[in-house]
């Protein structure tokens, strides 16, 4: 198949390449220079060509190297080289490293790549977990086809035919795509490949309207837009740019979760995957200018899906230094983004979906070793800062909306207030300014209003996988470090000191200072008050991400210390079950009776119902309200009313 030097089907042999280097001896034929400077290309740091001359870039990209890893090294020079490229090669040769050899590893800065790949596989799964069922996806037939758009994209949006259908399929896809990325669940990668297979023998969305001649130049006789002012024209424009999106969103989640997912076994199905994934390339657009409208003016597609899987990661550095110098320009002083701030009563939404470009911009942008302007990250703060205040009050937005650029204004703005936070693409922005700002009030807010769990921290297709979660699980693991450093003699004389700061601390509320002085109390110490609180924090999501399973544990070490309300809330969770916990009612009853022997009502009440249903215990009615009133006599009135419902049918 002709790839028009465009083709994404170089990737397998691109990422054993990237592997293998990663495992190279030193060249002994170039010195230690050159090895540290194979090493680091290996793992993905780029630090130019191995000829064993350490310039600025080789040198940034080891400062970067031992930054991410935590690692302490003299500052490389020849004389040091031998010493580092010892240290990177026994680093390369960890499991840890593996991720920063696969083609995420090419995006994502390393720092937030090597929490990730910190964090256990199944707490990752919990957390990258969007409770959608295969089925769902394996349902749905291969769509050929979409036409029907206006311009404005709404007026025939809801009735146009295949349209929710495809949203929804590439949505929930993605979602277990990340589930099974970060979980290394084997079984659920068998069955996305078999229903991507199934999409490509069928030629799915290749015949929509094309909108590129082969030498890539646009068809503007046939797809056209805004030809009257309200957008109500039909538009095979945005057919096929709706198609695109989608398509470059399975190209994305293809290449990201499932392109290294048994090779050879499954060769042939790999094949038939990537022959389809090609057609679609060469029906993008090029990128010729770089805005923050629509995919950084193509510049995403157009690095992802041409330079980096055809292993051309300098022409994406180019591309994303043209993009850096971009940002500062779009991203206004006052917090607005120019061509989208302005957009009438869509301002809200494209602020939200450019904020989106930007800031997932800047993550490629450091993961390229390339620099960040302080000017552009302090203007990235203020846009977060309108979006923000413009989701508590949209009238904030009126100076630039009624400017009206490519749009209608009423005064009113077209955005789901209630819902925004579970957008099924561009929300992974939510919850990757968190973890790069953990600091800045903007973030305090953010994480106020978007619950952890919405869809956004599990889907994103516009990117590939959902980012969100893959985040989160990086600030866990970066969370977890607070206070770690402290000296375990200093640790132990100051307990009851740190013990009293951690309760004032949770009282005011200011749950982030309360964690930093229990995380090493309940790690280092095992103290048990110190673990029950943390299990709090855990369970309620206050200073830290909510987090059930994580919760349990600490419950649980805590409770096998005999602290009671431990106990009680250890045995909640073991009868409901929660996500990573499955649900054992037999050993929450004999965590409520161990609480409820202690004096615990909640835990004596809890105990009865479970004698009177027969949950976890054999069925008992005398057992019951023997329970029932010794929670009965201290004041637990659910008590008092199941006693009654006993003794008066």
């Amino acid at each position: 198949m002709e790839s028009r030097g465009r083709t994404i089907g170089r990737l397998t042999s691109v990422a054993l390449a990237i592997a293998a280097s990663s495992a190279l001896a030193p060249s002994t034929a170039l010195g230690s220079a050159a090895c540290v400077q194979e090493e680091l290309a290996g793992l993905g740091y780029q630090p130019g060509p191995a000829d064993g001359v350490l310039g600025r870039r080789s040198v940034g990209a080891a400062n970067l190297f031992a930054g991410d890893t935590g690692l302490t090294l003299p500052d490389l020079t020849d004389d040091t080289a031998g010493q580092w490229c010892e240290e990177i090669q026994t680093f390369a040769a960890s499991p840890e490293a593996a991720i920063l050899s696969t083609f995420v590893g090419q995006l994502l800065p390393k720092d937030v790549l090597l929490g990730f790949a910190s964090v256990d596989p199944n707490a990752r799964a919990n957390l990258c977990d969007p409770r959608v069922a295969i089925r769902e996806i394996n349902m749905v037939e291969p769509i050929k086809k979409i036409e029907g758009f206006t311009s404005d994209m709404r007026r025939v949006v809801k009735t146009l035919p295949n349209v929710t259908e495809l949203d929804e399929f590439v949505f929930k896809f993605g979602q277990l795509a990340t589930r099974a990325y970060a979980g290394n669940d084997a079984a659920l990668k068998g069955q996305l490949l078999d229903i991507l297979e199934r999409w490509a023998l069928e030629g799915a969305l290749l015949d929509t309207t094309n909108c590129m001649r082969p030498n890539g130049t646009y068809k503007k006789s046939l797809c056209t837009q805004w030809t009257v002012r309200d957008g109500s024209d039909l538009s095979p424009t945005k057919d096929w740019e709706f198609t695109m999106d989608r398509a470059v969103g399975l190209i994305r989640i293809y290449y990201i979760a499932l392109v290294d997912f048994e090779p050879d076994e499954r060769d042939e199905q790999h094949r038939i995957i990537k022959d389809w994934l090609e057609e679609f390339p060469p029906r993008l657009r090029p990128a010729r200018s770089v805005n923050v409208i629509y995919d950084v003016g193509r510049t995403f597609m157009d690095a992802i899906v041409n330079d980096y899987v055809g292993a051309k990661p300098d022409a994406a550095r180019a591309k994303l230094q043209r993009v850096e110098k971009a940002l500062n320009r779009f991203l206004q002083s006052d917090g607005s983004i120019e061509k989208a701030t302005t957009r009438g009563d869509r301002a809200l939404w494209y602020q939200y979906t450019s904020l989106s470009d930007a800031i997932i911009a800047t993550e490629m942008i450091r993961a390229a070793g390339l620099p960040l302007s302080g000017r552009v990250e302090e203007k990235l703060h203020k846009a977060v800062a309108l979006f923000v205040a413009a989701v508590e009050d949209p009238d904030v937005l009126d100076p630039w909306a009624r400017k009206r650029h490519n749009a209608t204004y009423d005064g009113r703005q077209d955005f789901d207030f209630a819902r925004w936070h579970s957008s099924i693409y561009r929300g992974s922005w939510l919850y990757i300014y968190p973890y790069r700002y953990p600091d800045r009030v903007e973030s305090k807010e953010l994480l106020r209003l978007v619950p952890p769990d919405a869809n956004s921290a599990t889907s994103d297709w516009h990117f590939g996988i959902g980012l969100g979660c893959v985040y989160n699980a990086a600030a866990d693991s970066r969370l977890k470090q607070i206070g770690m450093d402290v000296d375990p003699s200093v640790l132990a004389s100051t307990a009851s000191e740190r013990l009293q700061a951690a309760r004032e601390a949770y009282d005011s509320e200011e749950y982030l200072a309360a964690f930093e002085h229990l995380n090493p109390l309940a790690r280092m110490l095992g103290d048990a008050e110190a673990q029950a609180m943390l299990a709090r924090l855990y369970s309620d999501g206050k200073g830290v991400l909510q987090d059930p399973a994580e919760s349990a544990v600490w419950y649980r070490r805590a409770a096998e210390q005999d602290v009671v309300a431990a106990q009680f809330r250890l045995g909640v969770i073991l009868r409901r079950g929660a996500p990573g916990v499955p649900r054992d009612r037999a050993e929450a009853a004999r965590w409520f009776e161990r609480a409820a022997e202690a004096g615990d009502r909640n835990a004596q009440y809890n105990l009865g119902k479970m004698y009177q249903l027969g949950q976890g215990v054999a069925a008992d009615e005398a057992e019951a309200l023997k329970w029932f009133r010794l929670a009965a006599d201290q004041g637990h009135k659910g008590a008092v009313r199941s006693i009654e419902s006993i003794e008066q049918p």
